[in-house]
């Protein structure tokens, strides 16, 4: 069978204009159709099957990361790019500035001698330091899950009040507290004085890559969506650094069931 003729650059200003189109609807929070798009796009495109179409949207998503830019939640960045995408991307999303991604970190300085927690917006802009736990030989670890858990969480909660007292909401960061409801681990403040109720989760060298979920813990994220954060905590030489999300677990997270009620 023959291979499929490579896209040419009428097709590729076509597909990453209508996927910047898609992105930016996405980022202001407006509904819209991947199917319509990619319905869409087949009649203009050159023959093209909706899996490449597929395809080349995950190639616009690895183009954007390579720039700094966001790309389309769903859309895994896929490497083996056309040079003309890289180049047709980063022309289209320039008068995008407001899809830059900072790839900083959040850092704010505590006012005691407690380790200050490096806080990242995404997983993505977290993935270099990930990889490097990912790397790491796996070492037993001194301190119990339990413990790592407290220690993560106590992060977090300093974290949180030096965020409000920076804001100057010192009355606010001093409510911040700790919990023991289930579903969440602190409740914290936005700073328009909104309640926030924080899950801390924990990664190890042992198991880099997925931590449990109880029910209670996803449909309180259901239930609270964007006043619930989850901070994903993890050391790398013994500095830590987190992850924060917001909103329902599985917007953010593939979730798998482990386990099933059974009733009669």
């Amino acid at each position: 069978m023959a291979k499929p003729n490579a896209w040419s650059q009428r097709e590729v200003e076509l597909i990453v204009s209508d996927y910047i189109e898609m992105l930016c609807a996405e980022y202001h929070g407006v509904a819209y159709s991947k199917t319509y798009h990619r319905v869409n796009l087949l009649s203009k495109l050159d023959n093209r099957s909706p899996s490449s179409i597929e395809m080349k949207h995950r190639n616009i998503s690895y183009a954007l990361q390579k720039l700094g830019y966001r790309h389309i939640t769903g859309y895994k960045p896929l490497a083996n790019v056309q040079q003309c995408v890289v180049q047709i991307a980063e022309l289209g999303i320039a008068g995008h500035p407001e899809l830059f991604v900072d790839f900083k970190p959040h850092v704010i300085e505590s006012s005691d001698d407690s380790q200050v927690l490096e806080v990242f917006d995404t997983f993505e802009l977290a993935s270099r330091k990930l990889n490097l736990l990912r790397s790491q030989p796996t070492e037993l670890s001194t301190n119990a899950d339990r413990e790592l858990l407290e220690q993560a969480k106590q992060l977090v909660y300093t974290y949180e009040s030096s965020r409000l007292m920076s804001a100057g909401l010192s009355q606010l960061s001093a409510r911040v507290s700790m919990v023991s409801e289930s579903g969440f681990h602190i409740l914290s403040y936005s700073e328009l004085g909104n309640e926030i109720q924080v899950l801390v989760k924990v990664l190890t060298r042992e198991h880099p890559d997925s931590f449990n979920v109880t029910a209670d813990e996803y449909f309180s994220s259901k239930l609270l969506d964007k006043t619930f954060r989850l901070y994903v905590v993890f050391w790398i030489d013994h500095s830590p650094m987190a992850v924060v999300n917001h909103g329902v677990l599985d917007h953010c997270l593939k979730l798998r069931p482990n386990s099933y009620t059974a009733h009669l």
